[in-house]
């Protein structure tokens, strides 16, 4: 999944009974937005096809390759790094000159040449398009099958993907998904107005009530007895409540 945002905390959690969940947050610098990504053990049947359990962030432009629905544009994507990297730098040439508009002798295509440029510019928003020679050779000498076997071969980056995806839409009209799987788009406010807010809206950050809070928090967890449903009534409150439109300005 690429979507502008470059993750930067990778938090790993394990309890005893060997359930794990994962939480990833990426930053957009250009939008100066981020988002959080998280994963439930009990909630994973597929690292590539709707791994996350919740999505936090404002929705746009979204290469999505583990969306439902698109197992063989997976596929496709392994083949394609199987082959090895020789031709897949040719297709993407040929893609990229399909792009600038250059019409190929022999051969056909179902896009317009505007179609063509519209695909090309949602690739090129999320990134550059390069292929690593190394990961390629690699995955073809270690005979990459399946899509969750490319991912794990070193080297084989979001530049990559975005690459071989491009590949598959324009050469093999085979597109990914391109969903934005966020499920919990966010209200900063909601927070800010418990604790505050760095840019001190509606106040700066009061760090005594942000203690008071976690601490409160970290009771309820840990409370043995605590009546059943206590806590996903607390969050429908909170879910069902926000700010007012007009309070939302700086004190």
């Amino acid at each position: 999944l690429q979507a502008g945002y470059q993750l930067y905390h990778h938090a790993f959690f394990l309890d005893a009974e060997g359930r794990w969940a994962v939480i990833q947050q990426g930053m957009n610098t250009s939008l100066k937005l981020a988002r959080r990504y998280h994963w439930f053990s009990e909630s994973v049947r597929s690292f590539v096809e709707l791994p996350h359990s919740g999505v936090s962030g404002v929705a746009g432009l979204a290469l999505n390759t583990v969306d439902r629905g698109i197992n063989e544009h997976r596929r496709l994507l392994a083949d394609l790094a199987a082959e090895g990297a020789r031709k897949v730098e040719v297709q993407l040439k040929q893609a990229l000159a399909a792009a600038q508009g250059y019409t190929p002798l022999i051969g056909y295509s179902p896009y317009s040449t505007n179609e063509i440029r519209g695909v090309f510019a949602k690739y090129r928003q999320l990134g550059g398009l390069s292929v690593n020679r190394e990961a390629l050779e690699l995955a073809r000498e270690l005979g990459v099958r399946r899509y969750e076997e490319l991912l794990g071969v070193r080297g084989v980056g979001p530049a990559t993907i975005r690459a071989l995806a491009l590949v598959a839409e324009l050469v093999y009209e085979t597109p990914p998904s391109w969903r934005d799987p966020v499920t919990h788009p966010p209200d900063p406010f909601k927070f800010a107005y418990a604790v505050g807010g760095k840019d001190g809206v509606p106040f700066p950050v009061d760090r005594k009530t942000y203690d008071e809070l976690l601490s409160i928090l970290n009771q309820l967890i840990g409370r043995k007895g605590l009546p059943a449903g206590v806590l996903r009534r607390l969050a429908q409150l909170t879910k069902n409540w926000t700010p007012s439109l007009e309070d939302k300005v700086p004190t």
